[in-house]
């Protein structure tokens, strides 16, 4: 019984919404831009996730939906989203399936001619059916630049370029690579395969007009 409907839920995020080199924090952000950073951070990984999702046999719920449903209701944080029942979700939301997801942790990593981030996540999608969990991983992502080198020169050159790795952009980047390996990892859905495909055979089945009518 798998997934066909999956709405991803807000993300939470467990960092420390500072910038962590080497784990050392070299960013002392107040409250208010902390929690600015935590939920450009867990949002970036909730986007990417679901786009996967999207690319797969899925159907995905629009994010912009999930968020006016939820606020509706009044659910604004992940608290309050972990006391309502997945039951209850799925009616709000019209979805069989929802996806919970928590950022773990975003460092950088830096010796001379190596530089890395690392992001960490942990993500649980579970039935709205009966409340249980279809599939939970938690995954981490090295995204490292190192560039050898041989003399002074080339050491002084590479170890500029390598520092400039450590730059948003790429933490972006690696967020987009979790959530796509994580997305990889659900197992195929032979049941909505089948059922696109007969959905692919009455569309292609349709005279010209109908079918741009029906697009």
């Amino acid at each position: 019984d798998p997934p066909q409907r999956i709405a991803v839920l807000p993300f939470t995020d467990r960092g420390t919404a500072n910038y962590v080199v080497d784990e050392i924090p070299l960013s002392f952000r107040g409250e208010e831009e902390r929690d600015q950073w935590a939920w450009t951070y867990a949002n970036r990984l909730r986007r990417s996730i679901d786009g996967a999702l999207a690319e797969r046999e899925f159907t995905v719920i629009n994010l912009i939906t999930i968020d006016t449903v939820l606020k509706d209701h009044g659910i604004d944080d992940w608290q309050q989203l972990q006391t309502v029942p997945p039951e209850q979700l799925g009616q709000w939301l019209g979805c069989d399936t929802i996806v919970y997801g928590e950022v773990l942790n975003y460092e950088a990593y830096y010796v001379f001619l190596v530089a890395a981030w690392r992001v960490g996540a942990n993500i649980s999608m579970v039935s709205t059916r009966d409340g249980h969990t279809i599939f939970s991983v938690s995954d981490t992502r090295y995204s490292v630049d190192l560039r050898p080198s041989f003399d002074m020169i080339d050491i002084a050159v590479n170890s500029g370029l390598a520092l400039l790795e450590l730059r948003d952009i790429t933490l972006a980047r690696a967020e987009d690579e979790v959530g796509r390996e994580i997305a990889l990892r659900v197992p195929r859905s032979e049941k909505n395969i089948i059922q696109l495909k007969n959905e692919g055979h009455k569309l292609a089945a349709l005279p010209y007009k109908s079918r741009s009518n029906f697009i």
